[in-house]
């Protein structure tokens, strides 16, 4: 068996990062959560409904930011404006939660105007998914806060599957670790191996419009977790290439993909390679273990996921475990 591990030196700083980490409380039946639009406007108010139903029926008081009302051309309200309403969401002692209503792709806009002192002092579940894997990265680069990418309002919530929430209730409503994640679609293994370390991640697209800014996370010993929707192939190929060439992949120690919903190609139909030959081109020269078609990502069962602690890939056990709870 191949045990893949970091360097000594990484390995003691990324346990003073892990022992930093600061954990939101659980959420409780009677909480109230916030619902905010950070991206997108809400294009289907039938299925905010729907969410704010399936929150209501797990015992959730919710409340909805001012962005859910807003539109700014392809935008929830201006950048000052969604940033404000997430940021009110964070400083509002009677919110106990905030959870995204939409994806989108102007999520990186917000950035700087974030008040990250703020979201420290006061921890907080946050959970997303798609574009917002900006915010969730970085948020948690910027304050150690353990956030969570998950099913958001409008996709995944209002029609929760019996798998999703169960483990949107281990990853947030339980002081206990996730633990082994069962395997609800035939998982693959690209390269065999062992590997531990802090879960980092998110939307690919998204991860890769934070590189080289100071919202990036910190990649060293994590194991690396990503999924993708409507991007075809060749343009995975290219934002892995980015990834590689800006020095993420020698600084991970696992790397997982989870569902790559509607990513055929079509620009080079018939002549482009498979993902799975893509992810091999850019890490054969690593050790790091890699597996596929995992049970996260869009319009698919997706499993909750804290940011920054500790999960364990096993390819000879077919086993992906989050080994840390994420909540206090």
């Amino acid at each position: 068996m191949l045990f893949y591990s970091p360097g000594e030196d990484i390995k003691k700083e990324v346990t003073m990062l892990n022992k930093n980490l600061i954990k939101p409380v659980r959420l409780r039946k009677g909480d109230t959560i916030g619902l905010v639009c950070p991206s997108e406007p809400v294009y289907r108010p039938e299925r905010l409904e729907g969410g704010i139903k399936e929150l209501e029926s797990l015992g959730f008081k919710c409340v909805v930011g001012e962005t859910a009302k807003k539109q700014h051309g392809y935008m929830a309200g201006t950048d000052q404006e969604r940033a404000d309403d997430l940021n009110n969401m964070f400083a509002d002692p009677l919110i106990n939660g905030i959870i995204s209503i939409t994806g989108g792709s102007s999520a990186n806009r917000i950035l700087s105007y974030l008040n990250y002192e703020l979201i420290r002092k006061n921890p907080k579940v946050f959970l997303g998914i798609s574009d917002i894997s900006v915010l969730l990265n970085a948020i948690h680069a910027k304050t150690n806060l353990v956030t969570f990418h998950g099913p958001y309002v409008i996709h995944g919530i209002c029609e929760m599957s019996d798998y999703d929430r169960d483990y949107f209730k281990r990853a947030l409503m339980n002081t206990k670790p996730v633990g082994t994640i069962s395997e609800f679609v035939p998982r693959k293994v690209l390269k065999e191996g062992i590997a531990s370390g802090p879960l980092i991640g998110g939307n690919l697209s998204s991860l890769r419009s934070v590189l080289g800014t100071p919202y990036e996370p910190d990649w060293r010993g994590k194991i690396l977790f990503w999924e993708e929707y409507k991007t075809e192939p060749h343009n995975i190929d290219r934002m892995l290439c980015h990834l590689k060439l800006a020095g993420v992949l020698e600084k991970i120690t696992g790397l997982i993909s989870g569902n790559l919903t509607m990513c055929q190609e079509k620009k080079y139909a018939g002549k482009s390679l498979e993902i799975e030959e893509i992810i091999l081109d850019h890490c054969r020269d690593y050790g790091f273990p890699i597996m596929t078609n995992m049970d996260f990502g869009h319009n698919c069962q997706n499993v909750t996921i804290p940011l920054g602690v500790k999960g364990t890939i096993n390819t000879y056990q077919n086993k992906f475990s989050i080994d840390e709870n994420g909540v206090v």
